[in-house]
């Protein structure tokens, strides 16, 4: 009876410790590209109206491509 009761608990809370290292493994991993990014994204022109364009900008977007008339 006990050794039945004992793979029982083993059974049962195996998934939840799997979940719990995978999930704690996935935001250990992804933390520091999540940082990067919206340190990245912090100075935008959609995010911040005062941003100063700089040269490497303007060769990746032409505005001259994509006036509105």
């Amino acid at each position: 009876m006990t050794k039945k009761m004992l793979t029982g608990a083993v059974q049962k809370s195996l998934p939840i410790v799997g979940g719990v290292v995978g999930g704690g493994i996935t935001f250990l991993t992804f933390k520091p590209c999540c940082d990067k990014l919206k340190i990245s994204l912090q100075d935008t022109l959609l995010s911040n109206p005062n941003h100063v364009e700089t040269k490497e900008e303007d060769i990746i977007f032409d505005k001259e491509d994509y006036e509105v008339n």
